[in-house]
């Protein structure tokens, strides 16, 4: 008859809490009922725990209902519910409380606790300390902090300057403009090879230390030589523009001195340059009306080499004038009326732009980029990316992929380290940027 009690019991407890998940309500009135057989209850059971009791830590501990299925997280609240009614009643019955397992609830409001102190610690700001010096006098005849690659490392006085040339950035060319430019006169500088910096290079890199000068416009890009209208002459003994490289003049090396020359007042136009003091003779004639109203700057480009200009700024020349050439002025001597000053970068932080390219590959972002650099050239946007990167790695004016066959992972591993490097250099300078770069 006990059995048969205990077990009428116990299915009425099981059907209460069945019920009790769906219905608050029917809870209280199942817990006004087991409240009320509470005496009988400890005369039949003493001190062991009854089925239901059993059952129900299992289903807190287990989260799941008495029927054995998992019960939906909406329904943690009803169960712990009735978990409480049943120890209120063993309370009662026992006359002391017993210890039991944290509920699901419980569990849960723990993890929700953790979660907020830890997103409420905030991360320190990233503070960008920038590279600009306002207070450089701006009539000065330089090498130009805005129209250089971000690779290339300017001194202060802004005369000297040496490329990045660690890991892949030894295959890159590193290139700068004047601040000034001109369209009248007879104007020259000169540009001394300092040092052949050391680098770790392929054997079959045939050559790891060049330095190329000329002119260019101020519209062409800081590849010298591979643009219609920038010409360049380098340290293998070729001239270039447009990319077309042609013999002229001597090969010159770590502590050579090159002097270059530009006869504005003459159509055509010609330039020429000198190994040392030695005339070279004319390297370029271009008729007037091909270069238009444009003003020509100096440009200087390097590969794995420090380099020296000498716009004027020193008492004495490195090398003295060749012969036939004693007219010609230095580029800072010329009076600042006859220059024209290059375009000059933002002044603040918010004036810069900066545009983060998004897409599937091969999906146009890079036309889209090219289109719209050459729609705004006044912005002089610097595109980032692994492509832009490789691009500066050419080779006589080819693309670095001839020339790397069987090892593209590994040129694009170099090339991804380098852009890597370029993006933490980009955020100290106030210019405009473009990152095209995916994953």
């Amino acid at each position: 008859m006990e059995d048969a009690d205990q077990g009428k019991e116990a299915s009425h407890g099981v059907e209460g809490i069945e019920t009790s998940a769906t219905s608050e309500p029917k809870v209280e009135e199942n817990v006004a009922d087991a409240e009320s057989d509470s005496n009988k209850a400890e005369k039949e059971v003493g001190e062991e725990k009854t089925d239901v009791e059993r059952e129900s830590e299992s289903t807190v501990e287990n989260g799941t209902a008495v029927g054995g299925g998992p019960e939906p997280m909406e329904q943690d609240d009803a169960a712990a519910n009735v978990t409480k009614n049943d120890e209120s009643m063993a309370d009662k019955s026992h006359g002391e409380k017993r210890k039991r397992s944290p509920s699901t609830e419980h569990r849960r409001d723990f993890h929700h606790r953790g979660h907020d102190r830890k997103r409420s610690r905030s991360r320190s700001p990233y503070k960008v300390v920038e590279d600009e010096d306002d207070t450089f006098d701006d009539a000065l005849v330089t090498l130009d902090t805005y129209h250089s690659d971000l690779n290339l490392v300017i001194d202060k006085k802004r005369y000297a300057a040496e490329p990045f040339v660690s890991d892949g950035f030894a295959l890159m060319w590193a290139g700068a403009k004047a601040t000034f430019g001109y369209k009248d006169g007879k104007i020259c500088y000169e540009v001394k090879v300092v040092k052949h910096l050391n680098v770790s290079l392929p054997d079959d890199e045939v050559n790891p230390h060049v330095v190329r000068v000329g002119w260019s416009v101020a519209e062409e890009s800081l590849q010298l030589g591979e643009d219609p209208q920038s010409y360049g002459y380098g340290g293998t003994a070729k001239k270039s523009t447009n990319c077309e490289f042609v013999d002229y003049g001597q090969e010159f090396k770590e502590g050579d001195v090159i002097t270059c020359f530009l006869a504005l007042d003459s159509d055509p136009i010609e330039m020429s340059f000198a190994k040392n003091g030695e005339a070279l003779g004319v390297a370029y004639s271009i008729p007037k009306e091909q270069l238009g109203e444009k003003a020509l700057f100096p440009h200087i480009l390097t590969k794995n080499c420090s380099f020296e200009a000498n716009f004027g700024q020193n008492k004495e020349p490195f090398i003295k004038l060749p012969e036939g050439y004693e007219d010609y002025v230095f580029a800072g001597d010329v009076e600042i009326e006859k220059r024209e000053r290059a375009a000059k970068g933002p002044t603040t932080r918010a004036e810069c732009e900066m545009i983060m390219m998004c897409g599937l590959p091969g999906c146009g972002k890079t036309t889209w980029v090219l289109n719209y650099t050459a729609q705004h050239r006044d912005k002089y946007f610097n595109v980032l990316g692994t492509n832009t990167v490789i691009d500066k790695m050419k080779v006589m004016g080819l693309p670095r992929r001839r020339n790397y066959a069987g090892r593209w992972n590994v040129l694009i591993d170099k090339s991804t380290r380098c852009l890597n490097k370029l993006l933490d250099v980009a955020c100290r300078r106030r210019r405009n940027f473009i990152l095209d770069q995916v994953g």
